[in-house]
């Protein structure tokens, strides 16, 4: 019969609390009646596989103690502190009739409070196989209490609470470096609450719960519905799922951005500034450019002519002294079996992208067609960051294009890109 409460049981609680308890290499033990034992209200950890447990002990015996402190209730005299998944067992063994494990051997500890109650519990289940789930659950847990105990000025045997960041007394607790302590804050923080769910569940994995935690709200509202709609999600499902919208908007707004600040035109230096009329902020090459710079040559003032406009042609970009140039380079252009020269595209880079190209993650670039890309052109990016140019440039070659391909905005297209280099503007 569990015993029940009395004024007895709690004076002899509150003395043996008094005690100091240190560490050392022996423990208290006391077989004691299972049914005197009740679970722990704090613990977290899951109670799967109690049959299979059971018939284990039933062949072998019991071969780890219960641990249990003295906290007299109606419920019982001791609560479990460890192993409440054998006493479940051994409870199960006994309601089927077999007596010889109505007795279990208890190691005797002695909580002074509730904050090193939840740091026992936590102590008791160190060599315990969890999911992924208990582990972030046991991080929350652990950093909750010793928060609660830094404020309190409480102290803790063998760390300093007060001096020094609570991250690594966590990681050096539960055996984790600091980095995979921060992971696991990230998720239980900022992880939808049905997906951290369904990390309890063991329907998605660290990994992805991970990658989704550092996703913002509406992320990972639409990476919730691709979880609903299938059942499960990866990090790699969880990427594509925002990926192609955020890479578009990015790429969008930067076709409506005007050129990088660092391409400044070649108009500016040019002598003919004032007499030309098809001068723009983003020409790079010009048939006519003169150069103001260099010193005027001495030469005899030729006899003034009508200025004609240049033209320039609105494919190539390039600028020809009058329509007769122009006429020779598109029909040399023209001529049979004649390959069109390689264009070099001058375009602006967001700095997320940078590194994956560099180090060939990204192996293509998602652009609005609006300057005929060909197979072969030259992309020449600069990175830009905070709007403003970081000095970074990638070089690569198109390799393969692809449009008008189904679930591909119109007007867009995909540029498989190789022979990266990358360089930097001083």
């Amino acid at each position: 019969m569990a015993g029940g409460y009395s004024v007895l049981n709690a004076l002899n609680r509150t003395t043996r609390q008094q005690a100091e308890e240190k560490p050392c290499g022996r423990f208290r033990t006391k077989d004691i009646d299972i049914t005197d034992i009740y679970p722990n209200g704090h613990n977290f950890y899951s109670m799967q596989d109690i049959e299979a447990l059971a018939a284990d002990i039933k062949a072998v015996g019991l071969l780890e103690n219960l641990t249990v402190t003295y906290a007299p209730t109606e419920k019982g005299s001791y609560k479990l502190l460890g192993g409440e998944r054998r006493w479940r067992a051994l409870r199960l063994l006994q309601k089927q009739g077999y007596t010889e494990f109505s007795t279990a051997t208890c190691q005797i500890r002695t909580a002074e409070n509730e904050h090193m109650e939840m740091i026992e519990i936590i102590m008791c289940n160190r060599q315990r196989v969890k999911t992924v789930w208990e582990q972030i659950e046991e991080e929350k847990r652990l950093k909750e209490t010793l928060q609660e105990m830094k404020k309190n000025k409480e102290s803790l045997k063998g760390y300093d609470l007060q001096d020094g960041r609570l991250r690594d007394t966590i990681a050096s607790i539960l055996s984790y470096s600091a980095a995979k302590v921060g992971q696991m804050e990230t998720i239980a923080n900022r992880l939808n609450r049905e997906l951290y769910e369904a990390l309890r569940d063991e329907k998605i994995n660290f990994s992805a719960a991970y990658t989704i935690a550092k996703m913002d709200d509406a992320a990972q509202r639409e990476v919730l519905q691709v979880y609903k709609e299938t059942g499960t999600i990866n990090s790699a499902q969880a990427r594509e799922v925002v990926q192609p919208t955020q890479e578009a908007e990015e790429q969008t707004e930067e076709q409506h951005e005007v050129q990088p600040m660092n391409i400044e035109s070649i108009c500016y230096q040019c002598k003919n500034w004032d007499g030309c009329y098809q001068k723009s902020s983003t020409t790079v090459k010009c048939n006519a450019f003169r150069d103001k710079t260099q010193k005027a040559e001495e030469t005899r003032p030729e006899p003034k002519e009508n200025v004609q406009p240049r033209i320039v042609d609105g494919l190539t970009g390039e600028v020809y002294e009058n329509m007769q140039v122009a006429q020779k380079a598109v029909e040399s252009d023209t001529e049979p079996h004649a390959e069109l020269k390689p264009k070099t595209h001058y375009l602006k880079l967001a700095t997320t992208y940078y590194n994956d190209i560099i180090t060939r993650k990204k192996t293509f670039e998602l652009r609005k067609n609006d300057r005929n890309y060909r197979v072969g052109d030259v992309l020449e990016m600069h990175e830009f960051a905070s709007g403003k140019a970081t000095g970074n440039v990638i070089r690569c070659v198109v390799k393969y294009m692809l449009e008008d391909y189904e679930g591909l905005q119109e007007g867009y297209c995909i540029l498989g890109i190789g022979g990266i280099t990358c360089a930097r503007e001083e």
